[in-house]
């Protein structure tokens, strides 16, 4: 039993909803994204490199969980010929440093200051 609609105004609408298409916004997804173990890293260790190509909106971000010391900081750096360029830099331990919405490139972050003499953990890299 179909639905009878009457008149010429219900029928306007009923065409109108028929037709009509709903457009919504999915939410950035990450383009990239590694998981990763450090053991016994030291200040100064360097991650691997990844390529971020910026074919999303997602941030490059890096983050470091159930740290084997306290106050870790990282840096995450931009590869290019001569000194790398610094995107972003931040404490971790259970908490992401965001480098943002970043140019295409390889990245990779590096370790700049550790509460202790030598850093165990589990490494999260989304990009």
């Amino acid at each position: 039993m179909g639905v009878r609609i009457r008149g010429l105004r219900g029928q306007l609408i009923a065409a109108l909803v028929a037709t009509s298409t709903v457009v919504v916004a999915a939410p950035a997804l990450a383009e990239g994204s590694f998981n990763s173990t450090v053991s016994g890293v030291r200040v100064g260790f360097e991650s691997r490199s990844w390529a971020d190509r910026n074919v999303d909106g997602a941030a490059t971000r890096a983050r470091i969980t159930a740290c084997s010391v306290g106050g870790v900081g990282i840096g995450i750096f931009r590869e290019r010929f001569g000194p790398d360029a610094l995107i972003a830099r931040g404490s971790t331990c259970d908490a992401y440093v965001s480098g943002g919405r970043v140019a295409s490139g390889n990245y990779h972050f590096t370790v700049e200051r550790i509460g202790g003499s030598n850093l165990n953990g589990n490494v999260r890299v989304e990009y």
